[in-house]
């Protein structure tokens, strides 16, 4: 199956992704490169973003949810992702993963009785602290929620944050 992607410039940093694949489904996603926004990810260190949810109810009901990735490049078949975090309002979880050479690693859930409040109904603060080059902290509205190890994955070598169109994100 082949892929075409097409890049659009959507602000001043954020880019959307239009991926074409041999089927005709177009799949939107959108972009944003640490290094626009001054920032990265070096153990020990932190990055913080405000995450926003812009289509709320429709998504909070909905069994897909939405996802935040933290990859090294745009594409997840490359390198796969560090981090893939994903609010899930009916079952009240937030789901941690990794993308390696196309298989995912173990699925890390965390059980919040108020996601869909914190994750879809108001902005909120996301923090990732890593403390090694494969194990990071999570943290939400400054409230500790899990260490994740990325299985076979760079936490530090993020560079692109990936989100869907209807979900806003911003440097903190």
């Amino acid at each position: 199956m082949s892929m075409i992607t097409v890049e659009v410039k959507f602000g001043k940093h954020i880019k959307n992704m239009f991926i074409f694949s041999g089927d005709r489904k177009k799949i939107v996603m959108t972009y944003v490169t640490l290094k626009a926004w001054g920032k990265s990810l070096d153990i020990g260190g932190e990055l913080t973003i405000e995450v926003q949810c812009n289509v709320r109810q429709a998504l909070a009901d909905s069994a897909g949810g939405y996802a935040i990735n933290f990859q090294q490049d745009r594409s997840s078949d490359i390198n796969g992702m560090s981090l893939h975090f994903k609010p899930i309002g009916p079952s009240s979880t937030v789901v941690l993963n990794t993308l390696s050479k196309g298989k995912w690693g173990q699925e890390t859930q965390m059980q919040d009785e108020n996601v869909k409040q914190i994750y879809f109904e108001n902005p909120f603060k996301l923090k990732l602290k890593a403390i090694s080059k494969d194990t990071v902290h999570v943290y939400v509205n400054d409230k500790f929620k899990a260490e994740y190890v990325c299985t076979n994955q760079d936490i530090t070598e993020t560079r692109y944050i990936i989100f869907p169109p209807f979900v806003s994100i911003h440097p903190l």
